[in-house]
Order: C-alpha cells, then structure tokens, then sequence
C-alpha cells in the first residue's frame, strides 16, 4: 500500500514538473475581445470563431472591434510516391494560410503571419471512394488545427501591443511566420 502511494505521488510530481498543462482557453488582449473574421474560406471562418468564442472573444460581423483577415487560402496535394506502374501511392497534403491581425483603430498588431500545415496520405485505387473522404476528413482536420494555432498565435500579441502604436524601433520589425 506505501508503495503505490508512493508511486502515485512520485509520477503526480514528475508530470507536474514536466509542464505539462491541457491546452484551454486562450487569454486575449482586451483590445481584441471583440473581433470580426474575414476569410476567403468559410469552413477556417467558422472553425475560427468557435476558436475565438471559446477563448472569450465576441465574434462580430460589423466594422466595430479588430479584425482578423485571412488574406489567403492555399491547399496543395503533392505526390510522395508512386508504384511500378506510375501510378500514386501516397500524396503530402500542404494547407497554408496567411492572416494579418489590426485593432479597432484599423493599426497592424500582426503584419502578416502563415500557418503551414502537411498531413500523409496514402492512396489505395481500389478504394477511392474511401480515399476520397479520408482526404476531406484530413483537409477538415488541418483547417480546424490551422484555427487552433492562429488564435493561439494572435494570444502572443500582448496587451502593450495591442494598446499602443509601435514605436519607430519596431514598425521595420518583422513577424517569424509560424
């Protein structure tokens, strides 16, 4: 009995030190409470804001508050590799999307900034119908993974950034594309 006490408090211990935290509501800038979403595909848009609604952001669609643009949209399926015959045996999806950050006032809190996401999938031509909806599943997944990254990354942009104009040291900066 001491022993798996003992265990049980050691590993509570070591994965509490580790920094393991569940990922959860994101905390955003006051300035951004209140966003509206433009996005050339509406499936990011909504995965967008039931990103933002769940950190606490009201998603509106009226000229008041920041906005969030979603400047573009690409999806690529590339082909990895190929059988004997030539034909495809595995693609490398590709979903990229750039977006840019603006507070109330219309100023940049986040220039321009990419999310790049690639998945595997492997191609079986007896089974195309299956193939073809684990494509879409795998294309719905990376967008819903694309939101989750673009609201924690608009969650790096701080209250004294979000709340000030930058100043003549940063307006040349530029944002690491992640």
């Amino acid at each position: 009995m001491r022993q798996t006490v003992c265990m049980l408090l050691l590993s509570t211990v070591l994965l509490s030190a580790c920094g393991f935290h569940l990922r959860g509501k994101i905390d955003l800038p006051p300035s951004l409470e209140t966003i509206r979403i433009t996005s050339p595909d509406g499936d990011l848009r909504t995965y967008l804001a039931d990103a933002l609604d769940f950190s606490g952001a009201t998603v509106t669609g009226s000229d008041d508050g920041a906005l969030l643009d979603v400047v573009d949209v690409r999806f690529e399926r590339r082909v990895r590799t190929v059988d004997t015959r030539g034909l495809a045996t595995s693609y490398m999806l590709h979903y990229a999307v750039d977006f840019r950050v603006e507070d109330a006032s219309g100023a940049s809190l986040l220039d321009s900034a990419t999310i790049n996401l690639k998945r595997d999938f492997n191609f079986d031509s007896t089974q195309v119908l299956e193939k073809e909806d684990e494509e879409q599943f795998l294309r719905d997944d990376m967008r819903r993974a694309a939101a989750q990254r673009i609201v924690r990354r608009i969650g790096t942009v701080s209250a004294t950034q979000a709340n000030s104009t930058p100043s003549a040291e940063t307006q040349g900066a530029v944002e690491p594309a992640y």
